[in-house]
C-alpha cells in the first residue's frame, strides 16, 4: 500500500512539472502486476490507471542491491515511521474494512441470538452463531427445529404413530438429540456438547 501511495504522489508531481519521458522505479512487483491487470478494479489501482500516461514509464528493480535511489527511498520510509506526526494519510484497504464489518455483524448477530425470546429450543443446542451453519443440512435442520420427517411432528398432521423406531419413547427433538440409539454416532459428530444438565425445551 505504501508503494501505491508513493506512485500516486509521484504522478501528479511529474505532470504538474511537465516532466517528459519520466520513469518511476519500484521494487514492488505486486504493484506493477496490479497496475497491468485489467481485472483489478480496486479504487486506488483504478485511480492510478487514470493518472498514468504514455510519457510515464513504470520500471521494476530488485530490492537491496545497492541502487542509490531505491536505497534512499527505503531509508526515508524508515525515517518516516519514527516521526511524531503523520502528514500522509493512506487509503484504508477494502479487505481491512470488510474484516471490521464482518466482526461487527457477527457480534451483533450473536447478541441478538443470545437475547432473543424466540428459538430458545434451538438456542439450547446452538448457543454460538456460526456462519457455516447457514449453509444448512436438510436432515439436521429437521432434528434441531423438530419440524419435518419426525414422527411426533408428522403425527400432528397425519395421525400416524409418534413412537421412535428405537422403541425408547416418542420420536421428537428431545429423543433424537438425547436418547435415540439409532443416532448415537451422528449425535457425537453434530452435538459434541455435554447435555447432561440441560433440559431441552419441547
Amino acid at each position: 500500500m505504501a508503494e501505491l501511495n508513493a506512485i500516486e504522489m509521484a504522478i501528479p508531481h511529474i505532470i504538474s512539472n511537465n516532466m517528459k519521458h519520466s520513469k518511476i522505479i519500484t521494487d514492488s512487483r505486486s504493484v506493477l502486476q496490479a497496475l497491468h491487470n485489467p481485472s483489478n478494479l480496486k479504487p486506488i489501482i483504478f485511480h492510478l490507471k487514470q493518472l498514468l500516461n504514455k510519457s510515464i514509464e513504470l520500471i521494476w528493480t530488485r530490492a537491496h542491491i545497492g541502487i542509490l535511489g531505491n536505497e534512499l527511498a527505503d531509508q526515508y520510509a524508515k525515517q518516516a515511521t519514527s516521526r511524531d506526526t503523520i502528514d500522509q494519510h493512506m487509503h484504508i484497504p477494502i479487505r481491512f474494512i470488510k474484516k471490521l464489518l464482518k466482526h461487527d455483524v457477527l457480534e451483533e448477530w450473536q447478541n441478538l441470538w443470545a437475547n432473543s425470546a424466540k428459538g430458545r429450543a434451538v438456542f439450547e443446542l446452538c448457543e454460538k452463531i456460526n456462519p457455516k451453519r447457514t449453509l444448512g443440512n436438510f436432515f439436521l435442520n429437521q432434528i434441531i427445529t423438530g419440524h419435518g420427517a419426525i414422527a411426533s411432528y408428522q403425527h400432528k398432521f397425519f395421525n400416524g404413530s409418534s413412537t421412535c423406531s428405537c422403541g425408547l419413547s416418542i420420536e421428537d427433538r428431545h429423543n433424537l438429540v438425547y436418547q435415540c440409539t439409532n443416532w448415537t454416532d451422528i449425535r457425537r459428530v453434530y452435538f459434541p456438547r455435554n447435555f447432561t444438565k440441560v433440559k431441552l425445551a419441547k
